[in-house]
């Protein structure tokens, strides 16, 4: 599936240092065409390096291994279809007299344009990335929120789904929640125990105190398996009760953690709804989503020059398949 070869990729990104590029083809030569509207290798190699820089990723410090090549091919015809689809949506709001991009949208390019120039300006140097270059992502990414945003799901669609697939999200291991409070400082991580013992409010104490994105939510980490976290965090965790706070400050690469116990289930049990409610809504949104761009996809002519399409286009088309990763405890939201 799409999400576990892009997933696969990006750990192999994270790991090789070696420059390359993207390749030499022709940048003019075109590589799909969405009615009269021509996309040019140029076009896709450009939007392509900005749509993975902005998750944090630098193609051109990829080694092309022949191990690696696979998954590259993969990603960079997965933004191919990416940027078709911004095109089509393009087109369908300009047939159906659609504004997306609204007023300010060449005031607000502009401010974009500028701030990348001066923000990542060596990045752009390196993969030879022009103004224009960044305008199309803007512009693209615009025209792709705006079908997100049109695409609504609602709670009762969602439980109604969790109850006909409970087979899906029964735990294959045992599972706490928790919630902690991150801090840098021993002593700090003390005195907040002490301020828990004289009755003070956990997650008050972890948006004061804390230092990661949890503390925005309590300190919430959401539902994990052991293996999930590091090993000291994940033995204190789990070795507390419903309800109950850990004593001692946890030590971690992170930091020092005070860590409460929220939850827990055991092995073959069914995750609470309000577990992986978020992991459905986010699957069946997407899956809409992507049923929105297929019926765009047959109501335009769609052309594409490049080999690999079929395969990304057929996977954009099962994004649902994969929510059966929750029942395996793979719920995320957790940093260690």
């Amino acid at each position: 599936m799409k999400c576990k070869r892009i997933a696969a990729l990006l750990l192999v990104a994270s790991m090789v240092l070696a420059a390359a590029g993207c390749g030499a083809d022709n940048p003019s030569k075109v590589v799909a065409k969405v009615g009269e509207t021509e996309i040019t290798k140029g076009q896709w190699d450009g939007y392509t390096a900005l749509a993975c820089y902005a998750q944090g990723y630098d193609l051109s410090q990829l080694e092309e291994t022949k191990e690696l090549q696979p998954y590259l091919e993969y990603l960079r015809n997965s933004m191919l279809s990416s940027l078709v689809s911004a095109t089509i949506i393009e087109q369908d709001c300009a047939a159906k007299g659609v504004d997306v991009l609204g007023d300010t949208y060449e005031e607000d390019a502009k401010e974009f344009v500028e701030n990348a120039n001066k923000e990542i300006e060596q990045f752009l140097t390196d993969n030879k990335l022009s103004d224009e270059d960044l305008e199309r992502f803007y512009k693209s990414q615009q025209y792709l929120v705006y079908l997100m945003n049109e695409t609504t799901v609602s709670v009762v669609d969602a439980m109604e789904y969790y109850e006909n697939n409970q087979q899906r999200f029964t735990a294959a291991e045992d599972m706490v929640r928790a919630s902690h409070i991150l801090v840098s400082d021993e002593a700090l991580a003390r005195s907040i125990i002490d301020k828990l013992d004289n009755g003070d409010s956990f997650a008050s104490l972890a948006e004061e105190y804390g230092t990661d994105g949890t503390k925005s939510v309590g300190g919430d980490l959401g539902p994990f398996v052991y293996g999930d976290m590091v090993e000291d965090f994940s033995a204190a965790a789990f070795a507390l009760r419903v309800d109950e706070y850990t004593k001692e400050p946890v030590k971690s690469d992170f930091g020092y953690h005070v860590i409460l116990c929220t939850d827990q289930l055991k092995s073959g049990s069914v995750q609470p709804y309000e577990w992986v409610e978020d992991t459905i809504m986010t699957e069946m949104q997407n899956q809409s989503y992507y049923d929105q761009l297929d019926q765009l996809r047959q109501e335009y002519d769609v052309e594409y020059f490049v080999d690999g399409m079929d395969e990304v286009i057929e996977d954009e088309g099962n994004t649902g398949g994969e929510s059966g990763e929750a029942a395996d405890g793979e719920t995320g939201g957790a940093e260690e």
